[in-house]
């Protein structure tokens, strides 16, 4: 687990002891109705491997534990959630991440702000628990490790973005934040929902003192300390493994934040290229449409490619890129940014998708057994990415038993 700690400037050292915890608009439920999901707000916490110590709280509230990933309270629709007094976190049982297992951390609540004397040292400026479930896979990385936290903390008006034009004009990012703030919810009082937040102002100044700077720390390094103010938990407008949801007005949302990220993402992309000793080569203009083609080697491998590539070069005048996706990030994004069609077997690999050209075509490709009974397939977290970059998106799946991913015995008809 990690921590993402310094990131605005030092928050006043008043015990103003709150838990708020802030609505998302969530999957829907069995009966299709949207469900809500939570992530959740602290101050004044000490924070260890087995216990959370919330001081200046008015209350102990009844038992409840939640998954600190998705924070799901699976409460019906309209009511408000209770405050946590545990939360579950999980992890891979090896290096392997064939298996998961869980971790509880007591959450105690407390009256007396004087036992917070007992801290190791304060982080005093906010922090956020960032906490992946499975962080050699590029998918979850991105999903839980970057884009879920980038956008909770969009929301809460501590990662402010700004975009200057060739006037040196500055003006303030606020697409992809959707047109209301996230309902914040009194933990200990229910009737109190808070809906208002700082207004946008347009306009933001940044200066060598008070800039936005994240850092990232080792929540083992933290152990026993207090924090200030501390996020658990994230808007699943951009968590596309806990939310997906085929909710047609939070898509508009996601286009739309998922077009501010990889805005942010190519301006680092720009600056890490500039710092390189050697400056990277401008790619060449294609008057030709450019497919790319994705290679599994392993699992899922698809056995005739070889006559896939050959059906397409010999039928359209196109440019054919072949790929495993397992070059260096930076030339991933430049391949998918010049991309007209891309094909590939599904997999991990379909992360790298987020930076496709908007509007281009994706195919995606499916092992036998793979469709659910309605016809979609076992995972949508792709397609749902492509749809987001607003992409044309079409599915195969095969019919071939024989050459199932999983075992033959699997699809055998009881007797």
């Amino acid at each position: 687990m990690e921590a993402i700690t310094d990131v605005i400037p030092t928050l006043p050292h008043e015990l103003t002891s709150s838990l708020k915890l802030y609505s998302s608009l969530g999957q829907r439920g069995a009966r299709g109705g949207a469900r809500r999901y939570y992530y959740q707000g602290w101050e004044n916490i000490r924070f260890t491997a087995q216990r959370l110590d919330f001081f200046g709280a008015p209350g102990i509230p009844p038992a409840l534990w939640v998954d600190t990933l998705s924070l799901n309270y699976s409460l019906p629709r309209g009511s408000v959630p209770r405050a946590p007094t545990g939360l579950i976190v999980k992890a891979p049982k090896n290096d392997r991440e064939t298996g998961i297992e869980r971790h509880y951390v007591q959450v105690a609540y407390s009256k007396k702000p004087g036992n917070m004397s007992g801290c190791k040292g304060w982080i005093e400026k906010p922090a956020y628990l960032v906490q992946p479930m499975y962080s050699r896979n590029i998918f979850h990385m991105f999903s839980e490790g970057i884009m879920a936290p980038f956008q909770t903390l969009r929301e809460q008006r501590l990662l402010p973005l700004v975009e200057i034009d060739d006037k040196g004009n500055v003006r303030e990012v606020v697409e992809g934040m959707g047109k209301k703030c996230p309902a914040a919810h009194d933990a200990f009082n229910n009737s109190n929902i808070q809906t208002s937040c700082p207004p946008h102002s347009g306009h933001t100044e940044l200066s060598a003192q008070d800039g936005v700077c994240v850092h990232r720390r080792a929540l083992d390094e933290l152990e026993g300390y207090c924090f200030r103010k501390l996020f658990i938990g994230a808007t699943n407008t951009l968590d596309f493994y806990h939310a997906t949801n085929k909710v047609a007005s939070r898509r508009a949302d996601r286009v739309e934040a998922l077009r501010v990220f990889k805005a942010f993402a190519r301006s680092a992309e720009q600056e890490w290229a500039l710092n390189q000793a050697a400056s990277r080569p401008q790619a060449a203009k294609h008057a030709r449409p450019i497919v790319t083609y994705i290679v599994r080697s392993f699992s899922r491998a698809v056995l005739n490619q070889h006559d896939i590539l050959h059906y397409i070069l010999s039928r359209y005048n196109v440019t054919v890129r072949v790929t495993t996706l397992q070059e260096p990030l930076l030339d991933t994004m430049e391949l998918l940014r010049e991309t007209d069609v891309l094909i590939g077997m599904h997999g991990a690999g379909w992360t790298n998708v987020l930076f496709i050209k908007p509007r281009a075509t994706v195919i995606q490709l499916h092992p036998y057994g793979w469709r659910l009974p309605y016809g979609g397939p076992i995972r949508e977290y792709y397609q749902e990415m492509a749809l987001a970059n607003e992409c044309h998106y079409q599915q195969w799946f095969s019919e071939r038993p024989e050459y199932a991913f999983f075992r033959e015995d699997d699809f055998k008809t009881p007797r």
